[in-house]
């Protein structure tokens, strides 16, 4: 989860934003109104969903023109340690308007050759608030945005997220927070990265978060179907598995209907 840690993430006025503290904020004509903690509260629940799944982890990288250490937690599966670092995130002294999302997205994918599990579905959501200021300079982009300016800093963060799918097979989604998203920027993340797009105002943060667990949850479920008549059939059960045998008992006009049942020798595996 890339998550954006500007100042827009507290104060907000007139479609633009001001203030790195409620006093600069309140000189400026802005509204104190702490969105960070509507993003405090999503991740809790994307946590606490996403650990719920079998082998699962999360990893947290919190940007603004750099990406601070203290504001990051490599993946884990240790929800008391993510939540640590989620509730550390302060609104006093969050940064300035600068965004760098190309280096954010950049660290996640060190983040994932680093640390992922082999053979894991690789998801990662980037948030942002605002408009995409910097570039990277290790980044050759063309106008991928379609704002008519070849290689700005919105150019390079979908490039980023364009390698990220097409090079290490992470799906990337893209979420707007508040009416000052660069929304077009973001949108071209998600399609490059071959995830959705999503748009959340200040107050439904947490229900959006909700709906991408539950995207991400879906998109981790096979279905297994056996059909077979007389032979015999060997197959595979997981610790979570459904299974279910839907037949037809048929029609006979003489003798008797026989049921029986034995448990599984183990815990996988019966006849």
């Amino acid at each position: 989860s890339i998550i954006d840690l500007t100042a827009s993430m507290a104060c907000s006025v007139a479609g633009s934003n001001c203030g790195n503290g409620i006093g600069q904020c309140n000189a400026c004509g802005g509204v104190w109104h702490l969105p960070i903690n509507q993003s405090k509260e999503a991740h809790d629940l994307l946590i606490d969903k996403i650990l719920a799944l079998r082998n699962s982890q999360i990893g947290i990288t919190g940007y603004h023109v750099s990406v601070p250490t203290s504001d990051s937690h490599s993946l884990s599966s240790d929800s008391n340690s993510l939540l640590t670092t989620i509730n550390g995130w302060d609104a006093q002294s969050l940064s300035s308007q600068n965004r760098r999302i190309c280096l954010a997205i950049q660290n996640a994918i060190q983040e994932f050759q680093t640390n992922a599990q082999p053979n894991s579905q690789r998801v990662a959501i980037v948030m942002s608030a605002g408009s995409i200021t910097h570039e990277c300079s290790d980044v050759s982009s063309g106008d991928l945005n379609l704002n008519g300016v070849s290689g700005d800093a919105g150019d390079d963060a979908i490039q980023v997220a364009c390698d990220a799918k097409q090079i290490y097979n992470i799906t990337v989604h893209a979420v707007g927070f508040g009416e000052n998203a660069d929304q077009q920027t973001l949108q071209r993340i998600a399609v490059c990265g071959n995830g959705s797009y999503y748009y959340s105002s200040i107050p439904d943060l947490v229900n959006v978060y909700e709906q991408i667990a539950d995207d991400i949850i879906n998109a981790t479920y096979f279905e297994q179907t056996i059909e077979f008549s007389n032979e015999v059939v060997t197959t595979t059960l997981y610790e979570d598995s459904l299974i279910q045998f839907n037949y037809s008992d048929g029609s006979s006009l003489y003798g008797l209907y026989i049921t029986t049942e034995k448990k599984f020798d183990n815990d996988t595996a019966g006849t």
